[in-house]
């Protein structure tokens, strides 16, 4: 059965990125039916490597190898399967690592924790509150006064102005006539995104290459009329740009350091758009991460202006959220199991305080027969968990390869789940001990 059921996963990463050309049918069928499989796996196949460890521990020939041995052939198979519950929980514990992870991933999270942590972020200033963005037109004397307030705020890299383009005559349903404009320098164009071929003498169309994922791509589409376009400027009256030669943004250095591809597809220089006359609806900063520096910077601005709420900053919350659940599921139900294990391999151990007498008496060292003890706790212990670590994180994998993600479950997390897992069954292993130690008492030398 684990054997099916490692098939069915491996089938799914080997398949990689072609599994999502599979029918929906097909991939639920050989994921959950391959996750479903190896779960009852690991329940079957515990009492059976518990016995494969017993036969290696008889052929090492040594005292406290064979009475682990022995002891692990005699033990109930109800205890095994207490073990292999351990195991199972494990399994289901890796799965839920896996789906907060998933969470983890997501850029709108990488995007809003860098904007909490390091940085960079962008933020937006505007002349009215949120209700009232793009309703509200700053004058050039008013962005200028913005401007030199918020350039004396350590940790602010760029302010530039966003205003209003859009294409004249051109079909309003037809996507590419709704181009992004950067209207700015070649400097304050390289802070949001990384770009060759940029001139602050010429507008330019901005072309993009070199994907980190190709299924994400969004690649601008050319411009009605280009090289030669007409905009109008919001507040003001036509400009007509004569396109030069083609700027590159580099997507994957882009999103390296912002996390999205930026969307912008035509360059215009700053110069072009302040020769109009005509003011701007807000203005974009880059700043260093944190929100020190946002209160900075609101209580830097000039009476009438605001600082734009920044809408992902609630995904971090959210993504905590997730995390306080699944950590308090995976927590109980690892503790569970490891408590019943626990009881129940203690009073097995207090049962067998007769046995442990007689062997004392008849000269047995102690040392070996607690050895022996501690072996024969161990051994299932350590090949279910293995057992369980392994099929986990070929099934969250799996699960990555199905769905899309990248690969959710690195080492370190598959790590740390194992290990802590493993260090609590060594804590219910060593507590044996201490159970089965007893005094030599004509009582539990009798035998009735």
């Amino acid at each position: 059965m684990p054997a099916v059921g490692v098939a069915l996963l491996l089938n799914l990463v080997t398949a990689g990125d072609d599994s999502l050309a599979w029918s929906t049918e097909r991939l639920i069928a050989t994921l959950v039916g391959g996750a479903l499989l190896a779960g009852i796996g690991i329940a079957a196949a515990t009492p059976v490597l518990a016995d494969a460890g017993a036969v290696g521990l008889l052929r090492t020939r040594r005292v406290s190898a064979v009475l682990a041995a022995r002891g692990i052939q005699a033990e109930p198979l109800a205890t095994t399967r207490l073990v292999a519950g351990l195991a199972v929980a494990l399994y289901l514990v890796l799965g839920g690592s896996a789906v907060l992870l998933a969470f983890e991933t997501t850029p709108q999270y990488r995007s809003a924790l860098q904007a909490l942590g390091e940085g960079p972020q962008r933020l937006a200033v505007g002349g009215g509150d949120w209700e009232e963005y793009a309703a509200v037109t700053l004058e050039p004397a008013e962005l200028q006064e913005v401007e030199n307030a918020l350039a004396a705020v350590p940790g602010v890299l760029m302010v530039t102005p966003i205003y209003e383009l859009q294409l004249v005559g051109c079909d309003e349903y037809e996507p590419r006539c709704h181009p992004q404009f950067f209207v700015g320098t070649c400097d304050e164009l390289g802070q949001v995104m990384v770009v060759s071929g940029c001139s602050d003498d010429r507008p330019g169309f901005i072309t993009a290459v070199n994907p980190s994922n190709p299924n994400e791509f969004w690649e601008p589409e050319r411009l009605p009329g280009d090289p030669d376009i007409t905009v109008t400027v919001t507040g003001g009256g036509d400009l007509t740009l004569h396109l030069g030669p083609d700027l590159t943004q580099d997507v994957a250095a882009t999103e390296e350091r912002w996390v999205y591809q930026n969307q912008d597809a035509v360059f215009v220089p700053e110069h072009l758009v302040e020769a109009t006359g005509v003011g701007a609806h807000s203005l974009q900063v880059v700043a260093v991460g944190g929100t020190e520096i946002r209160d900075q910077i609101t209580a830097t601005l000039p009476d009438g202006t605001f600082l734009y709420p920044s809408f992902n900053d609630s995904e971090v919350d959210s993504v905590a959220r997730v995390r306080l659940v699944i950590y308090t599921l995976s927590a109980m139900a690892i503790g569970t199991a490891l408590l019943g294990l626990a009881l129940t391999t203690i009073d097995h151990a207090r049962e067998r305080r007769q046995v442990v007498a007689r062997q004392l008496a008849v000269g047995m060292p102690a040392r070996t027969l607690y050895s022996g003890l501690l072996l024969q706790a161990l051994i299932p212990l350590v090949a279910a968990l293995a057992l369980a670590t392994g099929l986990g994180w070929l099934a969250v994998q799996a699960w990555a390869a199905a769905s899309g993600w990248p690969p959710l479950a690195n080492a370190q997390t598959v790590g740390l789940v194992g290990t802590t897992t493993a260090l609590g069954g060594l804590l219910v292993a060593l507590a044996t001990v201490p159970a089965a130690r007893t005094r030599l008492t004509a009582t539990l030398l009798r035998r009735e």
